[in-house]
């Protein structure tokens, strides 16, 4: 069985305005990843709130404090902030690692049988232990600058590179030019949009 990772928010910071913004998304970060009825968030940023309302057992993991804006729209979902220490556990069918939010940044790691992924913010380079769990993983969501995650990608040997965190600032003109100039330059890469969905 697959699992589906869908973006509802790809901005960092605060929500963006409309007009120039919205071809991207301007919502705050939340990611989705499904399988079978299992549903599991990365934060509560404004793009919970695009995510259509269901009657299935979610859990939200915050790896941002800050990204709770829709957290009120997430009245029965299981939800936990993101620990200081790193951890390991399962939720339905899915094995999820979580590492610590310090100078290396935040990175949390989901397996599906042989199916990878790993989602990291606010670092350059993966820690020796983050490398080990997520080498050769199908995608990678990276949070930050794409440079940065061109050199994460490589380092772990992923497949597939989502960008998103996008700078609320960022048009979505100035993102096409920046998406254009990283295509030209790599392979297997894409700026994230809010409502864009993947299968695995």
């Amino acid at each position: 069985m697959s699992i589906r990772v869908t973006f509802w928010g790809v901005r960092a910071g605060a929500p963006a305005s409309e007009g120039a913004f919205a071809h991207h998304g301007v919502e705050t970060s939340c990611i989705e990843i499904e399988s079978g009825t299992t549903r599991f968030v990365l934060d509560a940023g404004s793009g919970l709130l695009r995510r259509p309302k269901t009657n299935a057992p979610t859990f939200i993991l915050l790896t941002d404090a800050r990204r709770t804006e829709g957290l009120h729209a997430a009245s029965s979902a299981l939800i936990q902030a993101l620990t200081p220490q790193a951890s390991a556990f399962t939720y339905g069918d899915l094995a999820i690692q979580t590492y610590a939010p310090d100078a290396a940044g935040v990175a949390v790691v989901v397996m599906h049988g042989e199916r990878c992924l790993c989602y990291v913010a606010s670092a350059t380079s993966p820690a020796p232990e983050i490398a080990n769990a997520a080498h050769g993983a199908d995608l990678l969501i990276f949070g930050g600058r794409w440079q940065d995650g061109v050199r994460f990608k490589h380092e772990l040997g992923a497949k597939l590179l989502a960008i998103t965190d996008h700078p609320a600032a960022l048009t979505d003109a100035a993102l096409a030019s920046s998406a254009a100039d990283a295509a030209a330059r790599h392979s297997n890469l894409f700026f994230a949009r809010s409502g864009c969905s993947l299968d695995l």
